[in-house]
């Protein structure tokens, strides 16, 4: 225990004890912080724990325990503490406590008056009336006293040790709590990290793909265009040959006619007969006499020119009928 607060602790407990009453508040009207500084005390955290009736450490211990007040005290982040004990048979609560904690300052932790347990536990009880039986009382009851201060130094002392290692255990667990949660949100932020870039990619690969759907779609587009007009042409090729192979049976029928009429021409007087004399062209000429006469005369045209003729508009048509084809 530190030397300064349990001196603070006394001065309540046995205040409490001689005056009969319970408070935070001393019969002088002091404060617990004021009462550690008089002490001397030089640290800034003040907390402070008082009961009155318990009649052992576990008693009033339980009691402080189950009080949500008392028991933040002793739990809290303090790091030294004093505690003491006060004796009046005499007073309504007979028994008065004191727990005071600190932390900070001077006499932070290491104290070169740290002492053990040393409460006298002072006992403010009125002294006996009968002279007689005086001796005998007060041998009985100073080793009565002796033996329950003893135990309630060893009791306390023990009972305030074990709350001050669940104090650092649970300050442990609070540190390795704290280093986890660090280091669960080092792995929080690396997965977000990783979601985000997945995200990235996703939405690249989802562009990529449409881009890609897009110039399929065009390509079928072109393919299926060309495809008929490739058609188209294929149609209008054959069409055209076709026609060509049409004109050229024609022209191979009319070259097989003029090769005939070459062949076996007809003599002139088969060809006039047929025609008829009415049907032979005649030729006129006028000639004119010096005394300005006129003269007539009529001559037949001759049936082996006129076959000439007509040969030569035939195969003059089809020169002109192979022509256009090959155009």
């Amino acid at each position: 225990m530190h030397s300064t607060l349990q001196a603070a602790a006394q001065r309540q407990a046995d205040d409490m004890a001689a005056n009969n009453f319970m408070s935070h508040n001393g019969s002088d009207g002091s404060k617990m912080a004021q009462r550690a500084a008089e002490a001397g005390f030089t640290g800034g955290a003040i907390a402070e724990n008082v009961a009155a009736g318990q009649k052992n450490v576990d008693a009033v211990v339980n009691s402080w325990m189950k009080s949500p007040g008392h028991r933040r005290n002793i739990l809290g982040n303090y790091t030294v503490f004093g505690a003491a004990y006060a004796y009046n048979r005499n007073s309504k609560y007979k028994h008065s406590w004191a727990q005071v904690f600190g932390r900070g300052g001077n006499d932070d932790i290491d104290d070169d008056n740290d002492i053990p347990w040393r409460s006298t536990g002072h006992d403010f009880s009125s002294d006996p009336t009968d002279e007689d039986s005086t001796s005998d009382r007060n041998s009985m009851g100073k080793k009565q006293h002796d033996d329950e201060e003893m135990t309630v130094k060893v009791q306390l002392r023990d009972r305030v040790e074990k709350n001050v290692a669940k104090i650092n255990e649970l300050e442990q667990e609070k540190l390795e709590s704290q280093e986890r949660l660090m280091a669960l949100e080092d792995v929080k932020r690396d997965l977000e990290a990783t979601v985000e870039s997945l995200n990235e990619k996703l939405a690249t690969v989802q562009s990529e793909k449409e881009e890609m759907v897009k110039a399929a779609e065009m390509l079928k587009a072109q393919n299926h265009s060309a495809s008929i007009q490739e058609k188209q042409q294929q149609v209008a090729q054959q069409e055209e040959v076709a026609e060509l192979q049409y004109q050229l049976v024609k022209m191979e029928e009319q070259a097989k006619v003029v090769a005939e009429q070459l062949k076996t021409p007809k003599p002139i007087e088969e060809r006039i007969s047929k025609g008829g004399v009415g049907n032979v062209e005649q030729g006129h000429s006028e000639n004119k006499d010096d005394d300005g006469s006129t003269q007539h005369c009529e001559e037949a045209e001759d049936p082996e020119d006129k076959v000439e003729q007509e040969q030569d508009q035939s195969n003059e048509k089809q020169s002109s009928d192979v022509a256009e084809v090959m155009e």
